[in-house]
């Protein structure tokens, strides 16, 4: 069953979050090293990831969520044991086109090709906006997200973006939106 609860709670008047979903099972071309690299999809928000095996006994798997930062720090940010259903991202994560910085899976304990995994994202779950915050559980800010250019999921255009560490301090000066734990829309 695809989650669709914190679609609700975000967007209060949609009334058929079908609509608004978007699947994405990664390739080869999105491989880099022994991760994935997020695609770019114009106005979506990657909320869920899950894997498919074809062997029926698995090996323990445990996939590591990864930033790389336009500062050029790595942080771990989620990492667990998985599932075969929808496991949760730590946040809704405005797609972004970045060209040094990025969201990455790494999967542990099993070769990269011998699985696929798919993302689960929505289109325009939060308005478009250049800048958007992404608060921790400490009301504190951990990273921004910030697109070049802010275009419509219909025009599919490719802009670049970035996503910086921030830990604590405030952006002024650019029109925001705060994005807060995917478990805050439950």
């Amino acid at each position: 069953m695809i989650p669709a609860q914190h679609v609700y709670k975000i967007k209060p008047g949609t009334t058929d979050p079908d609509q608004l979903r978007v699947i994405y099972t990664f390739s080869e071309e999105d491989q880099i090293r022994s991760m994935y690299r997020f695609p770019h999809c114009p106005g979506t928000f990657w909320t869920h990831f899950r894997f498919f095996q074809e062997k029926t006994v698995y090996p323990p798997i445990e996939m590591e969520l990864i930033v790389i930062t336009e500062e050029d720090t790595t942080h771990s940010i989620l990492k667990s044991s998985i599932s075969h259903d929808w496991n949760d991202l730590k946040w809704p994560f405005p797609s972004f086109d970045g060209t040094h910085s990025g969201l990455y899976l790494k999967v542990h304990g099993i070769e990269i090709g011998q699985i696929s995994i798919s993302l689960l994202g929505w289109i325009n779950l939060f308005p478009m906006a250049p800048t958007y915050h992404l608060y921790g559980e400490d009301h504190m800010c951990q990273f921004v997200v910030a697109h070049e250019n802010t275009e419509s999921y219909e025009k599919r255009i490719k802009t670049r973006g970035t996503i910086h560490t921030v830990l604590g301090q405030y952006i002024r000066n650019q029109p925001i939106v705060a994005i807060r734990p995917l478990s805050h829309y439950h």
